[in-house]
């Protein structure tokens, strides 16, 4: 089933897009930090899960 059958299509306007690439440009794009892999793993496992070898392992591929 295609639940877009039927939505609104978007509309570009180039007078809209200059407008949002000048203020992109003005304000610059958001800057995010990188994610520390071992902190997520801890927010995302149970305690003890792994090993701390296992997760220098994991931390490790990450980073990649």
């Amino acid at each position: 089933m295609n639940l877009t059958h039927g939505a609104p299509q978007p509309k570009y306007d180039p007078v809209n897009l200059q407008t949002l690439a000048c203020w992109l440009h003005a304000h610059g794009g958001r800057q995010v930090a990188p994610a520390d892999p071992r902190k997520l793993m801890n927010e995302r496992y149970p305690l003890g899960l792994f090993s701390d070898a296992e997760m220098e392992v994991l931390a490790s591929m990450f980073k990649r």
